[in-house]
């Protein structure tokens, strides 16, 4: 069963104004968005298995979460096994008030793409991120590492996609309210926007990118050469 969420401008303006007043006046924060870490579960099942055939108790399966929730900005994750469910929280976006519509993981779960009703995304190391071989399992409040963030577009981020193109490393799609989609390098290079008059072909544009990125590299090298000359 597949789910279509509508945001109109008006309805995400005032969520912002709910979300900035907290759970206090209104309850619990409903849930944005849920993403689960598919690849996370299946090492761990393996590992499971592995301690099953040697006889070794499952009490030494690593509990991880496998589940991140965003709620107001919080982003959750949950172990769906274990002894303790809710393992870790921390706040997405860069400033109070916004909130998280858009999450997506790279192949092995080891970046946490998020995209906020700011129109910002972040990317996020969680390779060790609520990760337990301890018991009891303790409450994660750290906030993991954040290695790019970037502007992506004017108005709330209602998807984003990680995906690899061939042999030239990881990319972002993204689907904003400001009615753009565009194709970012993970790092927050822009490649393109779709839809545009004037079109656009990614490999082009990745091997021009290519030619300059050795281009700065013999310059470099150069410069470094005739400064040892000197």
């Amino acid at each position: 069963m597949s789910i279509l969420f509508i945001f109109s401008r008006r309805s995400l303006s005032n969520y912002r104004r709910s979300a900035s007043r907290g759970s206090i006046t209104r309850g619990p924060a409903p849930v944005d968005k849920l993403l689960f870490l598919r690849h996370r579960a299946k090492e761990n099942m393996k590992f499971g298995m592995k301690l099953f055939r040697n006889k070794i108790s499952f009490l030494y399966l690593i509990i991880i979460g496998v589940l991140i929730s965003s709620e107001a900005g919080n982003l959750h994750c949950w172990s769906l096994y274990g002894e303790r469910k809710d393992m870790g929280m921390f706040y997405g976006p860069s400033i109070p008030g916004e909130s998280i519509l858009a999450m997506c993981t790279d192949a092995t779960n080891r970046h946490l793409i998020c995209g906020d009703t700011r129109g910002e995304i972040r990317v996020w190391n969680i390779e060790d991120y609520c990760c337990s071989t301890t018991s009891p399992v303790l409450f994660d409040s750290k906030t993991p590492p954040l290695v790019h963030s970037w502007q992506a577009h004017i108005s709330p981020i209602i998807f984003c996609e990680w995906t690899n193109y061939k042999e030239h490393g990881s990319f972002i799609l993204t689907a904003s309210t400001d009615h753009t989609a565009r194709l970012w390098t993970i790092k927050g290079e822009e490649i393109g926007i779709f839809g545009q008059r004037q079109q656009w072909d990614i490999e082009l544009l990745l091997s021009s990118r290519g030619m300059n990125d050795d281009e700065q590299k013999e310059e470099k090298n150069e410069n470094a050469q005739n400064g040892l000359d000197k």
